[in-house]
């Protein structure tokens, strides 16, 4: 079989499973833990997370290890809106997002927000002049991916951020299948959230990651966490 649907995972890296080995082997500390094998694991996390960061030049310390881009997506959502950072009950999503945006902004609708559906382009485009008819005062949130998974389509985020300017508006983007595949930058985009998974570029399932803007941090308000989090100051 030859095998095509690298938009839905791809194969693990030889090179990935070698540098694994020893974490699924002896080296089985917890991280957490202050001896000298939870210490090493330690060292371990944090040099991946470097290398994360790296990757999408963020930097480290804004690095949220998740379970999945599922839970990446849901965190940004949920986890930012449910924080009491922000008082806006608006959001607005891309028509063609994944399934794992799409429906959190659902639960969020039947809990009280309002959800904005961002049309997209015969080429399945969310454009920045179809983002600003629909903000609002009250609008908190707008989340738009950056590579569609269907069709390919690669959305111009930086210039809805562009659009946002200095607005107490978040930006998400799920960047699930760009981030490995083509030159995808977090502080150039200008985004506060962005949705990463290992398995869509040759690593492992079970690891995603989320770059956040500043003074981000996992709570415990709601099922998937909570983020406190100010808008990223954006280049005029």
């Amino acid at each position: 079989m030859i095998y095509f649907d690298h938009n839905a995972t791809t194969p693990l890296d030889p090179s990935v499973l070698e540098a694994m080995m020893p974490f699924l082997s002896g080296s089985y500390g917890n991280p957490s833990s202050q001896h000298a094998i939870g210490q090493e694991a330690r060292r371990a996390v944090e040099r991946s997370r470097r290398k994360i960061a790296d990757l999408v030049g963020a930097d480290p310390r804004s690095i949220i290890f998740t379970g999945s881009g599922t839970e990446a997506n849901n965190l940004a959502l949920r986890g930012s809106l449910t924080s009491g950072a922000f008082k806006g009950k608006h959001l607005i999503v891309g028509a063609l997002e994944h399934p794992s945006v799409l429906a959190p902004a659902e639960a969020l609708r039947r809990e009280g927000y309002e959800v904005s559906i961002a049309p997209v382009t015969s080429d399945g485009e969310v454009r920045a002049e179809d983002i600003e008819p629909l903000l609002r005062p009250d609008t908190a949130l707008i989340s738009v991916m950056h590579a569609q998974n269907e069709v390919g389509t690669i959305n111009q985020v930086h210039e809805i951020c562009e659009l946002i300017g200095y607005r107490r508006i978040l930006v998400h983007c799920d960047a699930a299948q760009s981030v490995g595949k083509i030159p995808t930058s977090f502080p150039l985009m200008g985004t506060n959230l962005m949705t990463m998974v290992a398995h869509k570029f040759h690593g492992p399932k079970g690891i995603g990651a989320a770059p956040t803007g500043v003074s981000a941090t996992r709570g415990s308000a709601s099922p998937t966490g909570s983020l406190r989090l100010r808008p990223r100051e954006r280049s005029r």
